[in-house]
């Protein structure tokens, strides 16, 4: 690791250290001793300006665990180039149970690429969000996530053609 990667990861370890400390997101799910999992709807797609290894970004979403009413919430996470969240999706959550708005995405258990595609392309899309599909799809293109022949079956699923 070289001297530019050290400061990266030591900027990065410090704004999500203020992160923590503004939101209540949690970075590290084992942080959550009294966790629930659940799941987290990507309700706005955060803002990507350059392209980057990783991003730490607020994620607006709603939060629907076990045992709770399900709850607006804007996590900061940091998240890899492959994993950028889109509007709709659902990603596995960590919640504490004492503090709800403690919250940490399982990005480990996040599938990408392919993979990924796939598994989004499986679940029915919610109503009018067929074109943010069809734009995140296009986006997986462009950064060699998947392949022109992987979107064009995936967009024709997804149309139902």
């Amino acid at each position: 690791m070289g001297l530019f990667d050290k400061l990266t990861k030591k900027m990065v370890d410090q704004a999500m250290e203020m992160a923590e400390a503004m939101t209540g997101a949690v970075g590290d799910p084992d942080q959550i001793t009294d966790g629930i999992d659940g799941i987290g709807t990507v309700a706005q797609v955060p803002v990507i300006e350059d392209r980057a290894s990783t991003y730490m970004q607020p994620v607006a979403m709603v939060i629907d665990v076990p045992g709770m009413e399900p709850y607006a919430a804007r996590p900061t996470t940091e998240f890899p180039h492959d994993k950028i969240p889109h509007k709709g999706q659902r990603l596995p959550v960590r919640v504490s149970a004492s503090d709800p708005m403690k919250i940490a995405v399982l990005w480990d258990q996040v599938k990408t690429g392919l993979d990924g595609a796939l598994e989004q392309a499986q679940q029915p899309p919610r109503g009018d969000d067929i074109v943010g599909e069809l734009e995140r799809l296009n986006r997986l293109r462009e950064s060699g996530a998947i392949s022109d022949d992987e979107f064009a079956a995936l967009k024709g699923r997804l149309l139902g053609t």
